[in-house]
């Protein structure tokens, strides 16, 4: 592990409640700075998620698991066909590498869009049909809503629910 790429998420980290990282780090300098946090948000490919939280990852230090808590993967997809095979495609890879079975999506989709609702349930039916894993729920987010306004109450309801699972 560089020591300075340890140093440096760590100084990111320390004294914060939450801290965003890209996936691009190594896993252990995630591992040995996450301690200085309360919740540790990570961006990323699902390849680099799986390497970054998979069992083999958890395991490394003596047997002993390095998370208190499983991650709770949230995929993002837009209601589009593309988005809908790149969500399936993020979920089969977290399923199969790090064996995730339940998600949480946030949907990108425009207030009328007459596709997300369908998008949403046919990624949900595919998920359990295919690979025994469970959509919790769905969560529409509009890229045309201000950034100003404040988040819809499902979307409050899901941030909350993903850190109260954070709680050891």
């Amino acid at each position: 592990v560089d020591a300075v790429a340890v140093e440096a998420a760590a100084d990111r980290i320390r004294g914060a409640a939450l801290v965003v990282l890209d996936g691009n780090l190594p896993p252990d300098t995630v591992v040995q700075a996450a301690p200085f946090a309360q919740v540790v948000l990570v961006h990323a490919q699902a390849g680099e998620l799986a390497r970054l939280f998979s069992h083999a990852s958890q395991v490394a230090q003596g047997g002993h698991a390095m998370w208190q808590v499983a991650p709770r993967p949230l995929l993002l997809c837009d209601d589009r066909r593309e988005g809908l095979t790149h969500a399936y495609t993020a979920l089969k890879l977290l399923a199969q590498r790090a064996s995730w079975r339940a998600f949480d999506l946030l949907m990108c989709a425009g207030a009328h869009s007459d596709r997300a609702e369908a998008v949403a349930q046919r990624l949900g039916q595919c998920a359990d049909q295919f690979l025994a894993c469970v959509l919790r729920r769905a969560v529409r987010v509009d890229p045309a809503e201000p950034a100003a306004r404040a988040p819809s109450q499902a979307l409050q309801d899901l941030v909350g629910e993903l850190l109260a699972a954070a709680e050891p």
